[in-house]
């Protein structure tokens, strides 16, 4: 029997496959905080980065790529160490093993997508994987029935369990998306289907309510626009993601006030409506615009022009929007934003809560972690040992397990040791090789930019 030419390279990338498999089965389980639920799988994702270096590499290791790894590893090292003098030793044991986890799940990446085929591969399925997951709760909550249970506290949640988690991972894919529509190099089918998922992303992120979701939107934006080749061609799918969610803002905030079930199903129907309308719309600019680079009646001179204008008009808008911004008293609103989260307290929302108060225990959660670190700058307080000690120091009502930031409970619980190799791991993170396109990194800056702002910082 003669085995296929791609046999070997399928099976090689097997390991690959199955770390978002695992993903996936224990967010279906709804209970994967769990240790008895993902102690089972945490042990197979230890095994798959050993399976894939006994299966022998070809190609060896960057010096960048290595030390993140490295760091990784040496970051779960820290915290295992960290039990000797952690307040709770339990705590500690459980952090460490996530860790462990992480590291592991971070070197079967570090170890398969090893070139700039696979690099490019692997953008394009998270950033497919973002476009389904968007698809699939348009086509949930359009039937109605039953889809209150995918919100949390009126946001949209499940199956990841958390608002800002969801929001990162729906946005993790924009602006890969919004640039493979528009590259004349990628096959054509891909452009298309890359426009309608990119079109659907900002829309179906506002039903997270996620101001993280919100800032990472315009600080993206703005990255794009500097960074991007492409950016002239990518203003029409841009505008159809981000001015379509805007256009449609009232009705995709609607679920978050609802006062009942009923209330919320019939909400999420409607937003869900105007999500669809989007990605259509996003589908057949796509198509067209595919049609016009196959047909070669985009002329080099017709996108520089195209190029100017875009530059022009960009100009404009910003300074239209500086000029009503100062006219709304915008200075003095973010000044008392500012204020209202250094303050705390209870969120008070009037409208919609991505504008609204930006009353929450952030920024005293964050002071406390500082405050651990000041107090054990060399240990930290161990491991998943943040809680017990803030509520000794707190300003707030509340009793977080942890800093709800990852450099500050790395700062926290492992001190300067843990910061930096914390910090270091996700930093050589960022790299992405010496032999990779401009357009490469900016896709993986955008990538990188969603989870380091919503799930990392917020």
């Amino acid at each position: 029997m003669t085995v296929p030419t791609w046999a070997p390279r399928a099976a090689a990338l097997l390991p690959l496959a199955l770390l978002p498999l695992v993903a996936l089965v224990l967010a279906r389980t709804g209970r994967s905080y769990e240790p008895a639920v993902w102690y089972p799988w945490a042990l197979l994702v230890l095994a798959l980065p050993v399976v894939v270096l006994l299966s022998g590499r070809r190609a060896p290791l960057g010096r960048v790529p290595a030390a993140g790894l490295a760091l990784a590893a040496l970051y779960a090292g820290w915290q295992y160490l960290s039990i000797a003098w952690a307040d709770i030793p339990g705590a500690a044991l459980l952090e460490a093993n996530r860790s462990a986890v992480y590291a592991a799940a971070v070197g079967v990446v570090v170890l398969l997508v090893d070139t700039p085929a696979r690099r490019r591969m692997a953008v394009v399925a998270v950033s497919a994987a973002s476009a389904f997951l968007a698809l699939g709760y348009v086509v949930r909550l359009l039937d109605a029935d039953g889809t209150a249970s995918l919100f949390l506290f009126q946001r949209l949640a499940m199956p990841i369990g958390y608002p800002s988690a969801t929001a990162a991972f729906l946005l993790i894919g924009l602006w890969p998306l919004v640039t493979l529509s528009v590259d004349p190099e990628a096959p054509p089918w891909l452009r298309v289907l890359a426009g309608g998922g990119a079109a659907l992303l900002p829309a179906t992120a506002v039903l997270t309510q996620s101001r993280g979701g919100l800032l990472f939107l315009g600080l993206s934006a703005a990255v794009f626009f500097v960074a991007s080749p492409l950016r002239a061609r990518a203003t029409v799918p841009m505008l159809i993601g981000l001015g379509g969610a805007a256009l449609t803002f009232d009705t995709l905030d609607r679920p978050f006030g609802a006062e009942s079930p009923q209330e919320l199903e019939a909400a999420a129907r409607d937003a869900a409506q105007r999500i669809l309308a989007l990605g259509a719309v996003g589908t057949v600019v796509a198509l067209t615009w595919t049609l016009v680079d196959r047909a070669g009646l985009g002329s080099a001179r017709v996108r520089a022009a195209v190029g100017r204008g875009v530059v022009v008009l960009v100009a404009v808008a910003a300074l239209v929007a500086a000029a009503g911004a100062l006219r709304a008293d915008a200075p003095t609103r973010v000044a008392d934003y500012w204020e209202t989260f250094r303050s705390g307290g209870e969120e008070e929302v009037e409208g919609t809560r991505l504008f609204s108060s930006a009353g929450s225990n952030r920024y005293d959660f964050w002071r406390g972690a500082l405050v651990e670190l000041r107090e054990r700058p060399l240990t930290g307080y161990g491991a998943g040992n943040f809680g017990w000690r803030y509520l000794q120091i707190r300003d707030s009502t509340e009793s977080p397990t942890n800093a709800h930031g990852e450099l500050f409970e790395a700062a926290a619980t492992g001190g300067v040791p843990g910061l930096l190799l914390y910090g270091g791991s996700i930093a050589a993170g960022r790299y992405e090789g010496e032999d990779i396109s401009i357009q490469e990194v900016f896709e993986a800056v955008g990538k990188h930019a969603a989870g380091t702002i919503t799930r990392e910082q917020l």
